[in-house]
This record gives C-alpha cells, structure tokens and sequence, in this order.
C-alpha cells in the first residue's frame, strides 16, 4: 500500500502517508525473515545464515544508483509501481511455502492446539484493547 500511494501522491501529506505504511511494511517483512532465518539455522550457522539473507543489500549499493538514475531519467513513479509489483511476486510463493509447511506440521501432529477464544464479544474486545494500549487517553491530547 506504502508503494502505491508513493507512486500516486500529488502532495506532501499522501507522501508522509505513504511512507509510514511502507516503513510498517518493511519492517514486518525484515521481522518476519529473521524469525524464519533464525528458527531454520542453528545457532552455530546463524551468522552465516543473516549474512545470506542480508546480501541483497550489497548488490543494492552498486546496482541501485544506475537503476534510481533510468527510473528518474524515464519516469520516477514506476521506481514504486515497479517495486509495488515485484515485492508480491517474490513475497507470495513464500507464504505460499510457509502455509504448505504449516498444514504439514499440522497433519503431523507437531502443532499444538489453538489457545481458546477469549469469550468476549467484539465490542468487549474494543473496550479491552483500548484500556490495554491506555487507548482512553486518546482524545486529552
């Protein structure tokens, strides 16, 4: 979403949004492929394993410039479009392959049951979440 409302702003407040969506985004997907880096390498190999993973941005640091500078030259939105549809491409056959792995664990038995829900309704769950995140202070400021 972070790329696609880059790629259209006409003004300075879409831009600010646009990148907040894109920093929670990317922060996630960074998050995300350390968990799985870290829960499919032992420890004696984790550095190597975050070093693999983190090489894209050495070859970034060389092929980025050349690229940014046609991207600009051309039409600097499509540098986000561009990325707004390469990411999903590359981002779906892996949670395609986290999903197939998981209802594999799941038919194995290696899974352990899903906790109970909470018993409340939707509307509890508002009030309980906003009392949690201290939410009821909100509207001081």
């Amino acid at each position: 979403l972070g790329l696609i409302l880059a790629a259209s702003c006409n003004g300075i407040g879409v831009y600010c949004a646009s990148q907040v969506f894109y920093s929670i985004g990317f922060t996630g997907m960074t998050f995300s492929i350390d968990v799985i880096t870290a829960d499919t390498s032992s420890l004696k190999d984790r550095g190597l394993a975050y070093a693999f993973t983190s090489s894209p941005y050495i070859i970034t640091a060389y092929a980025g410039p050349a690229a940014a500078a046609k991207f600009y030259a051309n039409n600097w939105r499509w540098a986000y479009g561009a990325f707004a549809i390469i990411l999903p491409c590359f981002a779906v056959p892996m949670v395609g392959i986290l999903n197939y792995a998981k209802r594999q664990a799941k038919a194995k038995g290696l899974l352990p049951p899903a906790p109970p829900a909470s018993g409340r309704t939707f509307m509890q769950s508002v009030k309980h979440y906003v009392i949690e995140f201290d939410g009821q202070y909100l509207p001081l400021l």
